[in-house]
């Protein structure tokens, strides 16, 4: 009895505790839907969408760095003091000769008060085109093109955890829905069988001891019908919650537990896990990532200048365009070509840590990869062990079920023959449903085990 109680649904239980209640929804439900739904609907698979479309907007942004920019500034400019005074002296434009004299320009010394325009308006554009750049725009769009594929790999091993999570809610409901049947019916005949003892030691046939002891047998199943009906409970509401939608109904969930196991070769599962494994295509580009940021820590030297033209077309005017009417006549433009350079002579030790840097993190995702590849046939053991073990279990499952089924039968016509009594035939009954329940279980861990391997080698099967 208590074999069938143990915690089968923690997933769904955590999952209570944070979820609103769910209406139930009527209809069948397969697990290939349930996973369809999730993978669709589920938040964790949103945003990891999110993401590979947020680096791919990156990558397209690091690309563009590559091509000319324009942009265009204006200004209005308001003067507060625009009177000026400019002094003349005689003779400072020259003499016309008057024999026998010279008549200076000015013939005395003049005063200009002039009062300049206040307003100034400015308008500039300018284009910038990198022309050199020793690589950093090519090393840039490099490291932006692994970051998307960091973030498609993450969102492939986000949909596999979506998967592995699913399928062991979807069965933990069908479990507990078949699970439940079953002790509601041993609890019937555990009542037949306390009730026939509550008579006998009326009559005196049976000791007090014997009537606890039945009780004490019924008191388990209910708390063990109790706890199976709520974990079916939570593992329908863990299914709302990952399909998005409503609780679906306990009797629409269509799929069955699976009763084969394809061949395992472990050495095939090795490669199927290693080449299918998202992680390890995320730690992969992490390393290539890595060993660029490297290298381009490495070529970043001193004194290597960087080029870069740039075109600016400035335009000014004293009156407000196209408003006011002379405005062309106290207007200029002029154009300013550029090719700039920017050179670094001194860092105070910047580049050389940089370089250590990025060579600790190269060296760190290296032994992440190496880590992965070298845990993967570990990992693969024990699932193809767990199958292997689950596949025998049920096997005896099986065996045994249809041993307590057939003594059953024969309980039965020897209680019709009167050779045994109705509690000897009721507890043949009791061991039957005891081992159907067992059998249930077993398909129940199976399943399970599928599932674990199906997610290891990336759901390969």
């Amino acid at each position: 009895m208590r074999a069938i109680m143990k915690p089968t649904l923690a997933v769904a239980a955590v999952l209570m505790l944070v979820l609103p209640v769910s209406v139930s929804v009527a209809g069948e439900l397969s697990v290939e839907d349930a996973v369809e739904r999730t993978l669709r609907n589920a938040d964790s698979a949103r945003r990891g969408r999110l993401e590979v479309q947020r680096s791919t907007s990156a990558l397209r942004a690091a690309q563009a760095e590559r091509f000319p920019s324009v942009s265009l500034s204006l200004s209005g400019s308001y003067l507060t003091d625009t009177d000026r005074t400019f002094d003349l002296e005689a003779g400072a434009l020259g003499t016309i000769p008057d024999d026998p004299e010279l008549i200076p320009i000015p013939p005395e010394d003049v005063e200009f008060d002039i009062a300049l325009p206040n307003t100034v308006y400015r308008a500039t554009a300018t284009l910038e085109q990198p022309l050199f750049t020793w690589g950093q725009i090519s090393r840039g769009i490099d490291a932006a093109r692994l970051d998307r594929e960091i973030r498609r790999a993450e969102l492939r091993e986000t949909e596999q955890d979506l998967r592995r999570d699913v399928r062991e809610v979807y069965f933990g409901a069908v479990f507990a829905r078949e699970a439940e049947q079953l002790l509601a019916e041993m609890h019937r005949v555990t009542g037949d069988i306390v009730a026939d003892r509550r008579l006998n030691y009326a009559e005196g046939t049976v000791t007090r001891e014997a009537v606890l002891e039945a009780e004490a047998q019924l008191a388990e199943l209910h708390a063990a019908l109790t706890e199976t009906r709520e974990s079916g409970e939570d593992a329908r509401e863990a299914l709302a919650f990952y399909t998005r939608g409503g609780r679906p109904e306990i009797g629409g969930l269509s799929s069955s537990f699976r009763a084969s196991v394809p061949t395992l070769s472990e050495p095939e599962l090795v490669e199927l896990a290693l080449s299918g494994s998202p992680r390890r295509d995320a730690l992969a580009a992490q390393r290539r990532q890595a060993e660029a940021a490297a290298a381009a820590a490495r070529g970043d030297r001193p004194l290597l200048p960087q080029l870069g033209l740039e075109i600016s077309l400035e335009g000014y005017s004293e009156r407000f365009p196209y408003l006011e009417d002379d405005w062309r006549d106290r207007s200029d433009y002029t154009v300013i070509i550029s090719i700039g350079s920017e050179i670094s002579l001194f860092d105070s030790g910047r580049r050389r840590w940089s370089i250590t840097e990025a060579e600790q993190r190269a060296s760190i995702a290296r032994t992440g990869l190496e880590e992965l590849e070298r845990g993967m046939g570990l990992e693969v053991r024990r699932a193809v062990g767990g199958v292997r073990r689950e596949a025998a279990t049920l096997e005896r499952r099986e065996a045994e079920a249809a041993f307590a089924e057939e003594r059953y039968r024969n309980a039965q016509v020897a209680y019709q023959n009167e050779t045994i009594t109705r509690e000897e035939e009721r507890l043949a009954r009791l061991g039957a449903l005891e081992a159907e329940a067992a059998l249930i279980e077993a398909r129940y861990e199976l399943e399970r085990a599928l599932t674990r391997l199906e997610h290891t080698v990336a759901d390969a099967l």
